[in-house]
Order: structure tokens, then sequence, then C-alpha cells
């Protein structure tokens, strides 16, 4: 819970200074492909432990950011919504089988990120950074085999780490290839705990409300 406060304190700071230094905020928007992990859990209860391997689709992402451009670094909020349908669940245990289904999870997301700028004389930037930020889990219920794993609404922390190619569009735009590895704490849900892993690649466009171009003569 302190994390999310610190996050949304952090984020509203952020909001606040780009308001009155507009040379350095940019906005961005993205949209990709998200790869999650298999999510792994189990049911233990009198008479019956199973474990439970789900193995979910790749889907496609979005979201959008607002940042500030220090120069050879950036801070920026990032909201990010990813989303997967459920491929298939293998049951071991007291119990077997196999549920297909298009169950589905939702990870609605809230990131404060900072990124480095490799700067060099081209106009192609690459970049490395890392983040901080929670999601709100919404996982729909599965029955496999006879044997029922209720949904969840839940809340927990999440990390990112990643790098990107930036290439530069005229003054203001800035076109970046992206890749991001996003991982949480434990959640907790009716089979135990999980974690949940992916990897994000996707297109940013971003807008820079003062001149690229200028700032690069200058230096």
């Amino acid at each position: 819970m302190k994390i999310r406060i610190v996050i949304i304190n952090i984020l509203m700071l952020l909001l606040y200074a780009d308001v009155f230094a507009a040379e350095g905020l940019y906005l961005s928007a993205n949209l990709g492909v998200s790869f999650p992990e298999n999510l792994n859990f189990s049911k233990s209860e009198p008479g019956l432990n199973v474990e439970a391997s789900t193995n979910f689709d790749s889907d496609f992402l979005w979201g959008a950011a607002a940042g500030f451009d220090a120069g050879s670094f950036r801070i920026e909020g990032e909201f990010k919504f990813m989303s997967h349908e459920l491929k298939d669940v293998q049951l071991s245990g007291d119990a077997t089988g196999t549920h297909n289904g298009n169950e589905s999870i939702s990870i609605p997301s809230l990131f404060f990120n900072v990124f480095l700028d490799i700067e060099n004389e081209s106009i192609i930037t690459p970049y490395i950074g890392a983040g901080i930020g929670f999601a709100i889990y919404d996982w729909e219920g599965i029955t496999v085999s006879g044997v029922s794993f209720k949904g969840a609404h839940k809340t927990a922390n999440l990390y990112q780490l990643g790098g990107g190619i930036a290439y530069q569009l005229g003054e203001n735009f800035v076109v970046d290839l992206a890749y991001r590895y996003v991982a949480s704490d434990n959640i907790t849900i009716e089979g135990g705990n999980m974690k949940y892993r992916n990897s994000n690649v996707y297109l940013q466009l971003q807008y820079f409300f003062h001149n690229l171009e200028s700032m690069e003569s200058e230096e």
C-alpha cells in the first residue's frame, strides 16, 4: 500500500511540474503485444491437493504516458493496459485434466519510470530504464475436472525493466521501438499465490513540447 501511495504522489508532482515547465514536457501513446509466462497455482483442502498450470495467449497492449525530458534522462508516469485470454489449464495431483476455454485476465496498471538516454550525434537514441508501479488484476474463475478456482479482483505491486531505440522525426516527434519485462509481487488467490510475468514489445509515438533539433544545436 505504501508503494502505491508514493507512486501516486510522485505522478501528481510530475504532472504539476510539467504544467509549469512545458519546455520539458512530452506525451506518448503506445501499441504492442504482450507475451505472458505461465501462471502456476495450487489448491489444498481436506481430501484434495491439486496443482494448476495455466497457459495464456499473447495479446495486444496499449498505453499512454506523460513525462519530463531533463536532457540525458527522462522521468514519466505511464498507464498500461494488458489482457490475456486463457489458452488451456493443466491440472495435476489428486485430480487431473485439461481445460480449454476463453476466460481472461485483465491488468490495468500505473507506473513511475526513469529512463537513461544514451546520447550520440545521430537521430537514433538507444535508452534503458526501469519502473515501479501497481496493477489491478481481474481474473475470471475456472473449473477443471470438477475442481473450481474462484475468480479474483486483486491489487499487486509491479516492476519493469527494459529499453528501446528512439528515432527522431523532425522537431517534436519521436518514434520508439520498446521492450519491457514486467513482473509482479505475489498475488494471493484461492489457489494460493501466483506471480505474473510477461514480455512487452511495442511501438511508441512521443510528442515533445520543446524543439528537439534546437536543443541538439545548443549542445
